[in-house]
């Protein structure tokens, strides 16, 4: 002996320990893939949100965009839409000009005669009564509706058209007031 502590030789890893480690190994890069998976995918289905200048306030423009925000919300799409309300077309050509915005949506009669550089009308839209609207989630159209129909409609629908369904539906105001008698 030398005086001091003998340093005996570790003892060979058993069988079974080279194994429990190896399964380990395995399970922890099992799991690391599939949460790089799980991440990869999130990152490619996450929804693309879309900032629409839109104004001015209480304008026909905001509310159509608002709506179209619901919907598109409702339905868990893909895009998200988020309204920007600015004071009017040259605000919102500002906001879109400096990037703030991916697009605008205004009133042909806002637009100014002359469009400033690098900008373009990309749509304009057929013209309709926006105080009339068939919305349904499994018919086309309302003659694809089947006989005793409920019908939901604003108290102030006209009573001509209220009178042409009430043959073929069940129709009912959607303030939650009782059907008119016939």
């Amino acid at each position: 002996m030398t005086g001091g502590f003998e340093l005996a030789e570790p003892a060979p890893p058993s069988p079974r320990s080279a194994v429990r480690r190896a399964t380990f190994v395995t399970v922890a890069g099992i799991l690391a893939i599939i949460g790089a998976l799980a991440g990869g995918y999130y990152f490619a289905m996450r929804p693309v949100t879309l900032k629409i200048a839109v104004g001015p306030a209480n304008s026909d423009d905001l509310k159509v965009v608002q709506a179209l925000t619901q919907a598109f919300t409702q339905n868990h799409a893909y895009i998200r839409l988020r309204p920007v309300q600015t004071d009017g077309a040259s605000a919102s050509a500002d906001a879109l000009a400096l990037g703030k915005v991916d697009l605008a949506v205004h009133s042909l009669k806002d637009l100014p005669t002359e469009l400033p550089k690098g900008f373009e009308i990309a749509a304009i839209t057929e013209r309709q009564d926006p105080r009339d609207a068939f919305c349904s989630r499994n018919f086309a159209s309302i003659e694809d509706l089947p006989k005793g129909a409920r019908v939901v409609g604003k108290p102030f629908a006209p009573d001509a058209l209220i009178e042409v369904l009430r043959a073929m539906l069940e129709c009912r105001p959607s303030n939650g007031a009782e059907p008119r008698s016939a």
